[in-house]
């Protein structure tokens, strides 16, 4: 924006609007016009993306857990093993995140007055809180499923493990 009011500036200052030859002016203005509405569409497609995998990422949850009882040990590696794709997951997008900022401050951000360098971080200041949040809103739907699948309705327990004892007849346990 700074970069057309500066090229704009003369121009209305200087010409003389009755007279004729505003043509090349008018055409300049018009490409820059362009070229900064092509920047801000391609600054808010970036943050659409951006927001998307943050959205999924608060939107889901660790955990994977069906309807059926469990012995702890299938339970355990069913859970180890949604949690290590979850993981790599979320790391994919948070490289995805960190690719789309760092492109985007080198063609739009790196240049700037430093006004424009401090809204920059106070906006990706803003993203990392929201990663956060998302991270934690994720936390929190893995226990509401946990919670969803041991308790009923009614408050009544569900059971979810199987558990097997062995009675051992020489101590009497």
């Amino acid at each position: 924006m700074e970069k057309l009011d500066a090229h704009i500036a003369p121009g209305i200052i200087k010409y003389d609007w009755k007279s004729g030859g505003l043509d090349p002016f008018v055409d300049f203005c018009c490409k820059e016009c362009n070229s900064v509405y092509v920047k801000i569409k391609i600054f808010q497609q970036r943050k659409g993306e951006i927001d998307a995998r943050i959205d999924k990422i608060s939107n889901n949850q660790l955990t994977e857990i069906s309807n059926k009882l469990y012995e702890l040990n299938a339970f355990v590696n069913t859970q180890e093993t949604a949690l290590r794709r979850h993981t790599q997951e979320y790391k994919d997008d948070l490289d995805f995140i960190l690719d789309r900022i760092n492109i985007t401050y080198q063609e739009q951000f790196i240049d700037r007055r430093n006004t424009i360098q401090k809204t920059w971080a106070r906006f990706v200041s803003d993203l990392d809180k929201r990663f956060k949040e998302a991270l934690k809103n994720s936390v929190k739907n893995s226990f509401l499923d946990l919670q969803k699948h041991i308790k009923t309705e009614g408050n009544d327990v569900v059971a979810i493990f199987r558990v097997y004892t062995k009675l051992d007849k020489t101590t009497g346990t």
